[in-house]
């Protein structure tokens, strides 16, 4: 088996590649990312400077010819304007759903986000037209994977940038939909290294056709993840109201974004048509 694999420079991509490398079944791996990326010497594995938003490379992309599948992975998350999000994860998708075509690649994965869909903000909007992007390419099998919030990657972002702050200020914010009657909101947080194993098994398996699957760690609300911290830090409760108010504060603007007040807003498991179906599975 070949496989590409985009963003094989975030954390949950060398995992990745750390499990396909190993396994017996992989016989090479292409990883195409804007920076070069150092590896341990593997005579399986190669890496591809390429930038998916702009084309930018001093490799002949043709040259990656007769692959078995394709991993993208690449993406803004965090941090960027509805512009940035469009060029770099829709854009992006088109870019590299065209070297898998040339590449005649028959499996293609998605990753993209539980929180996917319109009128979520502007990464999950980006998200669901890629996800738009990859179906109408009709490979022959076809894996959209929308993880919920994956923790263990970074200080700087999501729940783990909580978990940051409760460690250095002892102070945990804990998000609510409403303070009468209190209604917490409710988080399915997954590990990246068990994601990264449900990945790998995904990877490895072919089933034609096309298939959304939501991937979610066991449902936490923000005040469970609160109480499983030290008991010396000390929450403060945060409705989704004054966090709006709050990102307006020039001083706070750069700290809480609306974009992302609007991603734990949205509705999740949207579908792109009244037949499609999408499937939940949990992982502890």
């Amino acid at each position: 088996m070949k496989i590409i694999i985009t963003g094989a420079t975030s954390k949950i991509g060398k995992e990745l590649l750390i499990r396909l490398q190993d396994n017996k079944n992989i016989k090479e791996i292409v990883c195409i990312s804007r920076k070069k990326l150092f590896l341990e010497k593997n005579f399986k594995v190669k890496s591809v400077v390429f930038d998916l938003t702009t084309g930018a490379t001093a490799f002949n992309i043709d040259l990656i010819k007769n692959f078995d599948c394709c991993i993208h992975l690449a993406a803004l998350t965090h941090e960027g304007d509805r512009e940035d999000y469009f060029q770099t994860n829709v854009h992006g998708t088109k870019t590299i759903l065209k070297i898998a075509k040339k590449s005649k690649v028959s499996k293609f994965i998605f990753i993209s986000s539980y929180t996917a869909g319109v009128n979520s903000g502007d990464y999950a909007e980006s998200k669901f037209f890629s996800e738009k992007e990859v179906l109408k390419a009709e490979f022959q099998s076809c894996l959209i994977l929308r993880p919920s919030e994956i923790v263990g990657l970074s200080s700087t972002e999501g729940l783990d940038k909580f978990e940051s702050l409760a460690k250095k200020k002892k102070v945990y914010p804990v998000l609510c939909i409403s303070y009468f009657p209190l209604k917490f909101i409710n988080f399915n947080p997954i590990r990246y290294d068990y994601f990264v194993d449900y990945l790998v098994k995904e990877t490895i398996s072919f089933e034609k056709g096309q298939k959304i699957i939501s991937v979610l760690g066991k449902q936490k609300s923000s005040f469970e993840i609160f109480r499983s911290l030290s008991k010396f830090v000390i929450p403060i409760f945060l409705s989704l109201k004054i966090l709006t108010l709050l990102s307006y504060l020039p001083i706070l603007k750069n700290k809480i974004r609306l974009e992302q007040i609007k991603r734990l807003k949205g509705e999740r498991n949207q579908v792109h048509s009244e037949s499609q179906k999408i499937v939940t599975v949990v992982i502890p």
